[in-house]
C-alpha cells in the first residue's frame, strides 16, 4: 500500500490514531525524531499572512506540523534567530490539522541548503540537558558542573518565556532596545519603555507599568529588570484578552445577580450599569444638594430635605429624611468623601447619594442588599434594609471607585410644587 493510500485509509478507519507517532508521516527511518515538546512556530505566507503552528516531528528534510495554515503555498518558518526554513505542505500526508511539510530551503548566515545540517538537527531534536552536556564536555572539570547548572537555569527561563505566547522580551542597553524573543510583537510606546528602564537602572530596583499600546488596541503589562546602571531586560505581557475575559465574567455574574435581586424584591431594587446610573442622575430638576464628608454633614443634609415643601404625606416625608440620613451615614463612615442631591422627576422625589469609597465586591452584593443587618468594612451597612423598606424604587451602582445609591419616593398625580421654606 502506498503512503498516500495509507494516510487516506488511516483517516477513514482510524481517525483516533496520532499522526506524530506514525513513521509514514514524514519518513526518514531512524532519523525521524518525535520532539519531546512541541516547537511553537509562525508560518509566514508569501502574501504576509501569519499562521501559528507546532512542529511535532522532524527529520533533516521534512517536518510534521499541526497548523490551520491553508495548503498549496510555501511558508517561511523562523526556527531560531539565524535559522529560517522555507517549507511546503505535502497534501497527501497527514490528516486533520497535522500535515507533512517538505523543507525546500534552509537559510543561515553561513549559507543556504536544502536540508538541516547535523548540528542544527541535533539542536532541534536533542533535549536541553543532552545538548548542554555535549557543548560543555571539553571544559575543565573544576568548572564544568557550575557552567552546566547555569546554562540549564538560563534554558529553563527561556523556555518559560517562550511558553508565554503573549510575551515579548527585550534587552535595554544605554538607551537602546533590542528584541530578544517572544511569540508576539507588541506595539509598545517607546517613551514608556524608556521611562520604565531609566528609572529601573537608576534606582537598581525592578519596575512595572501597565500601559495602552501605541495603536490603542492592547493593554500591556511591562516589567523592567535592571542588570546594572545602564542595562536591563524588559518583559512585555499582552493582558488584553485576560482583562476582557474578566470583564465578560463580571458582566455575566452581574446580570445573574441583577435578575435574582430584582425578582426577590419585586423589582424595587435594581442593579444598574454605569450608563444607566448617569441617566438616572441627570433626570429631573435639582431641588437640594450637599456634601457627605464629615459627621456634621449628615445633620445638615437632614435639615435641607426636611425643609423642602413636598407634596408627600408627612409619614413618607419623614421616611425620606430617615433614608437620606442612613445613606449619608454610610457614605461618611465607609468613604469619608461623598455628595448627595435631591431631584424632582415629575413623578417622584429622587435622592442620589454618591461616595468615593472602595465600592463593594460583586460577590458580596446579594448579602449586602438582601440580608438584614449584614455589614462589612465597605458595604452599604445595616441601614440599607431600611432604605429598601421605605423607598418605592432603589437603584444601586458600585465599582472600585465608589458607590451610588438612588432612591425614588413616588408621588402619584403630584405637580411640581417643590420649594425650600423661606425661599
Amino acid at each position: 500500500m502506498s503512503v498516500v493510500s495509507k494516510c487516506q485509509h488511516c483517516a477513514k478507519k482510524h481517525p483516533e490514531k496520532i499522526c506524530r507517532e506514525c513513521p509514514d508521516l514524514i519518513g526518514g527511518g531512524s532519523l525521524m525524531q518525535v520532539l519531546p515538546q512541541a516547537l511553537r512556530v509562525n508560518l509566514l505566507s508569501p502574501d504576509g499572512e501569519n499562521y501559528t503552528g507546532e512542529v511535532l516531528v522532524i527529520n533533516p528534510i521534512a517536518l510534521g506540523i499541526r497548523t490551520s495554515a491553508p495548503l498549496g503555498v510555501p511558508y517561511e518558518i523562523k526556527i531560531m534567530e539565524n535559522l529560517t526554513l522555507k517549507v511546503a505542505a505535502v497534501r497527501s500526508k497527514g490528516k486533520g490539522d497535522i500535515r507533512a511539510y517538505d523543507i525546500l530551503n534552509v537559510s543561515r548566515p553561513a549559507g543556504t541548503s536544502d536540508r538541516l545540517n547535523n548540528d542544527e538537527f541535533k539542536l532541534l531534536t536533542g533535549g536541553s540537558g543532552e545538548l548542554i552536556q555535549e557543548l560543555t564536555e571539553s571544559l575543565p572539570e573544576n568548572i564544568k558542573d557550575a557552567v552546566r547548572r547555569q546554562l540549564m537555569e538560563e534554558i529553563e527561563r527561556s523556555e518559560i518565556i517562550k511558553a508565554m505566547q503573549v510575551a515579548q522580551v527585550m534587552k535595554y542597553e544605554r538607551g537602546r532596545f533590542r528584541h530578544l524573543g517572544g511569540e508576539k510583537e507588541l506595539d509598545v510606546p517607546v517613551r514608556e519603555l524608556e521611562d520604565l528602564m531609566r528609572n529601573a537602572t537608576r534606582t537598581g530596583t525592578p519596575g512595572r507599568e501597565v500601559i495602552i499600546s501605541a495603536d490603542g488596541k492592547r493593554v500591556v503589562d511591562l516589567h523592567g529588570i535592571p542588570f546594572d546602571y545602564q542595562s536591563g531586560g524588559v518583559l512585555a505581557l499582552d493582558i488584553t484578552d485576560v482583562i476582557e475575559k474578566e470583564r465578560e465574567i463580571h458582566r455575566l455574574q452581574l446580570n445573574i445577580y441583577r435578575d435574582v435581586i430584582s425578582a426577590m424584591t419585586g423589582g424595587r431594587l435594581q442593579l444598574v450599569t454605569d450608563l444607566q446610573c448617569k441617566e438616572l442622575q441627570d433626570q429631573g430638576e435639582l431641588i437640594g444638594q450637599g456634601r457627605a464628608e464629615a459627621a456634621e454633614d449628615i445633620g445638615v443634609g437632614r435639615e435641607i430635605l426636611r425643609n423642602l415643601t413636598l407634596p408627600l404625606p408627612k409619614k413618607q416625608h419623614r421616611a425620606a429624611v430617615l433614608c437620606l440620613s442612613e445613606a449619608l451615614t454610610n457614605a461618611v463612615k465607609h468613604a469619608q468623601k461623598g455628595r448627595w442631591c435631591a431631584r424632582w422627576t415629575g413623578k417622584s422625589l429622587r435622592m442620589v447619594i454618591t461616595d468615593e469609597g472602595p465600592g463593594m465586591k460583586l460577590s458580596s452584593l446579594p448579602k449586602a442588599t438582601l440580608m438584614k443587618h449584614y455589614s462589612t468594612g465597605n458595604s452599604l451597612g445595616c441601614g440599607f434594609t431600611l432604605m429598601l423598606y421605605y423607598a418605592d424604587t432603589l437603584y444601586l451602582y458600585s465599582n472600585p471607585s465608589g458607590t451610588t445609591v438612588i432612591m425614588d419616593f413616588s408621588v402619584e398625580g403630584a405637580v411640581n410644587t417643590w420649594q425650600i421654606n423661606g425661599s
